[in-house]
């Protein structure tokens, strides 16, 4: 992580926005836009992946490759996204699972909203250690197949600690909320839209 994002914030400092809509990440074969890569603090972002995880879990029930008893879930490939806590001990943490982690609640419409939920179960992190300023994450999202269209959210699955980056640096901050709203609250402006 330390190393993707020093790389990340090098192209942004020495080169400019361009050169960010030029980057590429390779990734298992797969050659992935840098602004396909990174999640921005937005509903938009994330209704866009549950969209697309939908649509996968269609594809996989018409072609019968999903079995309904042991796929509860479906993955799609790692994003790289800032994480934000909920605003207090109380909802951050998880009520039946210790190592959940509740996240930011992003407005869809008034009575809409999408959230977001870290699970650390393959790292020796808890709910303590993620602070509510906001973390930088490596990570494959993922869906129920059986999904509450009213409250729809986006489960993140972090593969180890390594891929957690508890204090990013300004520039990734920079990129990941861009002139907007839904910077982490100890920042100054929140992000609404991807602007690479």
């Amino acid at each position: 992580m330390a190393e993707l994002t020093s790389k990340i914030s090098q192209i942004y400092t020495q080169g400019d926005k361009e050169a960010l809509r030029r980057t590429k990440i390779a990734h298992e074969g797969w050659l992935i836009r840098l602004e396909d890569f990174i999640v921005r603090n937005n509903a938009e972002n994330r209704l866009a992946i549950i969209d697309g995880l939908k649509a996968k879990a269609q594809r996989q029930i018409h072609c019968g490759t999903r079995h309904p008893r042991h796929d509860a879930f479906v993955f799609d490939r790692p994003y790289l996204v800032m994480f934000e806590s909920a605003q207090n001990d109380a909802m951050a943490k998880h009520p039946t699972k210790q190592q959940n982690v509740r996240g930011w609640r992003y407005e869809v419409q008034p009575e809409v909203q999408v959230y977001d939920q870290l699970h650390l179960n393959k790292t020796g992190l808890a709910e303590r250690d993620i602070s509510m300023s906001g973390a930088l994450v490596l990570a494959r999202p993922f869906i129920p197949v059986q999904q509450n269209p009213k409250y729809p959210m986006v489960h993140w699955s972090v593969q180890n600690e390594d891929n957690i980056e508890l204090s990013p640096s300004a520039e990734i901050i920079k990129i990941l909320c861009w002139n907007g709203q839904h910077i982490p609250q100890s920042r100054k402006a929140r992000q609404l839209k991807l602007d690479l």
